[in-house]
């Protein structure tokens, strides 16, 4: 192929640098390299292969978008800082960051669901074979929220996304007798519960571990057997939900 360079013809490669290039498709000042197709291979010459997106300055963007009808809906890359980041929109307008990852390898998740809910109120004693729910998120990441009353007091503890969760419930307790506290899903399935079997009448601290599979909805509660006076508090009784 050759291109008269306003005084003669020539080969491509001999004109020196063209402005724009489009390949089946039209370039623009923008996208000054423009391919339209439904697949684009770059490969190795013998060798590796790399592909380099260089920015100048820490506030200007490098990054791979992608798009849904000219609509962004990810991106990824280093986008106005050196940190490299992950972010999602639903719309092409508003955006969220996923993840980000800093220049010492440490990564944040800041969407990822996780929460320490109590019910507050400090010492009370629910009744035997009741239900009680939370009033306090002191710490709360991710979408978790409080949902309808529980009747023997407080809400219940929505779940916002379907996904497997490391459940961790702290109890704080002055026994008269043998007690019981469990996190039920939806009030039924329990996940994690603090058992005292015994008559000890001493102060009494204790924790339970479980993981589960919950859906987006899912609510939690506490259930309670037994008359024991349980001091409701931060790092006291309270449960921790963290998304694995």
């Amino acid at each position: 192929m050759k291109i008269h360079d306003g005084g003669a013809w020539e080969p491509y490669d001999a004109i020196g640098t063209p402005s724009h290039l489009g390949i089946n498709t039209t370039a623009d000042s923008t996208s000054r390299l423009a391919v339209a197709a439904a697949a684009t291979l770059l490969t190795h010459d013998g060798n590796g292969h790399q592909v380099r997106i260089n920015k100048a300055a820490t506030g200007d963007t490098a990054s791979l978008l992608f798009q849904t009808a000219w609509s962004g809906r990810a991106e990824m890359g280093l986008t106005g800082s050196d940190e490299f980041a992950v972010k999602v929109s639903p719309d092409g307008t508003a955006w969220t960051s996923a993840l980000s990852i800093t220049a010492q390898g440490q990564v944040r998740m800041p969407q990822r669901p996780l929460v320490r809910a109590t019910r507050g109120g400090g010492v009370l004693t629910p009744a035997s074979g009741t239900q009680t729910g939370f009033s306090a998120l002191s710490i709360n990441q991710g979408g978790f929220s409080l949902g309808a009353s529980v009747a023997g007091g407080g809400n219940r503890l929505i779940v916002p996304v379907t996904a497997p969760y490391l459940v961790c419930l702290g109890v704080e307790a002055n026994p008269s007798g043998a007690f019981s506290v469990a996190v039920k899903v939806n009030g039924t399935t329990a996940i994690a519960s603090v058992n005292d079997n015994d008559a000890a009448s001493a102060s009494y601290g204790n924790c339970a571990i479980g993981m589960a599979l919950l859906n987006a909805g899912d609510w939690l509660v506490l259930e309670h057997t037994g008359t024991t006076p349980l001091d409701f508090g931060y790092d006291k009784t309270e449960l921790m939900v963290v998304m694995l």
